[in-house]
């Protein structure tokens, strides 16, 4: 493996003159220097760092996530549109892709397992029906944008307030982390107690003041708009695009498909599920006022999105 680039030594980084090795992957990737707070490696404590961060919270806690599952890989045997993307309800293993007499099959390997196979023209079937939820009708068209501009306009005014209670939690989270210390001074916490508080208020602050970063920018509301083009045109973009893009269109509105030997499910991802399904918000209906539905939806995506990540829906 060729030499590693020179990278700070500092921060339990690697050096220039030493070999980057697979097992070091780990350690870096689970410093959260990249979050700007320092953790020294001698003593395991934790402390906030002149840097500015390299990445958002959210992405460092996926990436622990990962470390502490349990990754299992296979061997792919055809480069097909569905690979990886559909697991047995039964046994919770990926499906696996295989080609018989021109066909694309999809089956579970796993001994005993009751669930067989399906085929792929019909998991195409299914996807692009799901994805036609997410069209809007003639009467959306008309009414969102002056929907949307109306919300817009509300998200100004409510972001003063988001900022100004931002602010009030990020001063509460330092006096506690400054009491936090008088607290070891006076022998009232001992040092281990110490340390694992104070990295979880850390933590906690850092993503206070990049939910802070966002009011501040509006990048909420410029978020909603960008996703809201993607979900209304994702059926389109679908049946015209190569498998490749289909596989990253899938992925990004949809979790891994569930498949238990006759029924086949794409979970939702948050929001696109909320926008498939809005005609049942709250008391709604078909016969509900459309403008006041998306008023509604809008509202509970945004919401949403300044204080949680993205979920299956």
């Amino acid at each position: 493996m060729s030499k590693a680039a020179l990278i700070g030594p500092s921060h339990g980084m690697l050096r220039s003159n030493k070999s980057l090795y697979i097992q070091n992957f780990a350690a870096i990737l689970r410093n959260p220097f990249y979050i700007g707070l320092i953790r020294l490696k001698a003593t395991g404590e934790t402390f906030q760092g002149a840097h500015s961060p390299l990445i958002p919270k959210h992405l460092f806690d996926r990436v622990q996530e990962a470390l502490d599952g349990r990754m299992k890989h296979r061997v792919i045997r055809h480069d097909l549109l569905f690979r990886k993307l559909i697991r047995c309800k039964m046994c919770g293993y990926s499906l696996i892709g295989e080609v018989k007499r021109n066909a694309a099959y999809y089956r579970c390997h796993t001994q005993d397992c009751p669930v067989k196979g399906i085929r792929q023209d019909v998991i195409n079937t299914a996807l692009t029906n799901r994805l036609q939820m997410l069209e809007l009708s003639e009467k959306e068209q008309v009414c969102l944008p002056a929907v949307l501009r109306r919300w817009q306009q509300s998200e100004v005014e409510g972001r003063h307030a988001a900022i100004t209670a931002l602010e009030l939690r990020i001063g509460q989270i330092t006096v506690r982390l400054e009491r936090l210390t008088d607290a070891l001074i006076e022998g009232l916490l001992d040092k281990p107690a110490y340390e694992e508080r104070k990295t979880a208020l850390l933590m906690e602050r850092r993503e206070a003041e990049e939910q802070l970063a966002m009011a501040k920018t509006g990048q909420a509301a410029t978020e909603v708009e960008k996703i809201l083009e993607f979900a209304k045109s994702a059926y389109s973009l679908y049946v015209s695009q190569s498998p490749e893009e289909k596989r990253e269109l899938v992925q990004i509105v949809t979790s891994n498909g569930v498949f238990d030997g006759k029924t086949l499910d794409f979970p939702w991802k948050f929001p696109y599920g909320e926008i498939a399904n809005r005609w049942q918000i709250a008391d709604g209906g078909p016969k509900r006022n459309t403008c006041r539905i998306w008023e509604c939806l809008l509202t509970v995506i945004a919401k949403s999105m300044k204080t949680s990540r993205p979920q299956a829906a």
